[in-house]
């Protein structure tokens, strides 16, 4: 199913809004991120020995004391494209925090910019429910990516903006335009939760293959595209 609407109770605002630094003024409250960053390079967690390389991250990656990435910037260098024949496409490997190994994880208080997708949870995750909150992206091609059934992801209170495709084709195939990038929020069949963000400019705001709440987002200058069963949204 291929939903794109102006306006899906889900407050799809279609205006241009200045941006108030680090505040993002949502219906029920703020949606803050911290001011104290610690300027990093782009974080890549592949293997479970990778999460000792960045000292900045705390716990142990247990249920209880879960790894937890807060209060970091990262600046990319710009996003990465890759020729397919004579398409541009988009270079999925180049993300900010890119994470594809075990361990229970949070990732809080962000901000990510200039990379090919600013979060991307990859496969390799087991199955278990993940929390991102407070996060802002700005000018990546893909937000937040993950659209792998068995992991479920909670995002709330993060503001993500100017994800946009690499090129433009004149295909009407939204399975062609994935290679283009252009998304801000991805996420799988997985129940996911997506509430009090904000998204903003992006070629396409949100795709959900059955996530199962998504309450009080606001969409400004993008839509939404829906493909499977939807339990609770507003």
């Amino acid at each position: 199913m291929f939903i794109n609407y102006n306006f899906l109770e889900n407050h799809i605002i279609n205006s241009t809004q200045d941006r108030k630094s680090s505040i993002i003024n949502n219906t029920q409250e703020d949606i803050r991120v911290s001011n104290g960053y610690q300027l990093v390079d782009p974080i890549n967690i592949s293997s479970w020995s990778d999460w000792a390389l960045y000292p900045f991250i705390t716990g142990n990656g247990t249920d209880l004391n879960p790894f937890i990435i807060e209060n970091i910037e990262i600046n990319g260098v710009g996003i990465k494209t890759m020729q397919s024949g004579n398409r541009t496409l988009l270079d999925y490997t180049y993300g900010g925090i890119f994470i594809n190994t075990n361990g229970s994880f949070i990732i809080r208080n962000c901000k990510i910019s200039l990379t090919s997708i600013g979060i991307y949870l990859s496969i390799s995750i087991p199955s278990g429910a993940y929390q991102i909150v407070n996060v802002e992206i700005t000018d990546c091609s893909i937000g937040i990516y993950s659209r792998w059934p068995h992991i479920i992801v909670n995002i709330s209170n993060c503001y993500i903006h100017n994800c946009n495709w690499v090129s433009i084709t004149a295909t009407i195939d939204m399975r062609d335009h994935i290679d283009y990038g252009g998304i801000g929020i991805w996420v799988g069949p997985s129940g996911s939760v997506i509430e009090d963000c904000r998204i903003e400019n992006c070629s396409i705001g949100m795709m959900a293959g059955g996530a199962e709440d998504i309450h009080n987002n606001e969409f400004i200058n993008c839509g939404i595209v829906l493909s499977a069963y939807f339990s609770n949204y507003d």
